[in-house]
């Protein structure tokens, strides 16, 4: 995720700014309602590289909702250390947001199911 393509929203910008990223929210959720997760997904990933230090329209609190629906596990995961270490200096993203917590356990927990059918599956 690059820091060099962030735009203001902050009240004193410009309010197509604003606008554009409200339009973009209103149409990750429909995208979502639809059953287009990896699509709504690139989408906020997308309005995530607009704003990514200060997120006021909160991507990261859906972010990792449409990484699980979208099966996109491991880039989840992924994301989630990366992030934090680059925007936030933590090492450890599940300080920041509880539904880091989760939503990485839920991706672990389907990942290592995954492997162990693929081992049993050899057997």
């Amino acid at each position: 995720m690059s820091k060099d393509i962030e735009i203001d929203l902050t009240k004193n910008a410009e309010p197509l700014n604003r606008t554009l990223c409200e339009c973009l929210i209103k149409y990750i959720d429909i995208l979502g309602r639809k059953g287009c997760n990896r699509t709504a997904l690139e989408y906020c990933k997308f309005l995530l590289a607009i704003s990514p230090r200060y997120d006021p329209y909160g991507v990261l609190l859906r972010y990792d909702f449409y990484a699980i629906r979208a099966k996109e596990y491991n880039s989840y995961l992924d994301f989630s250390s990366e992030f934090c270490k680059q925007f936030h200096q933590s090492q450890d993203p599940l300080l920041l947001y509880p539904n880091f917590m989760l939503s990485s356990a839920i991706c672990k927990h389907i990942l290592a199911g995954e492997r162990a059918d693929c081992d049993t599956g050899l057997k």
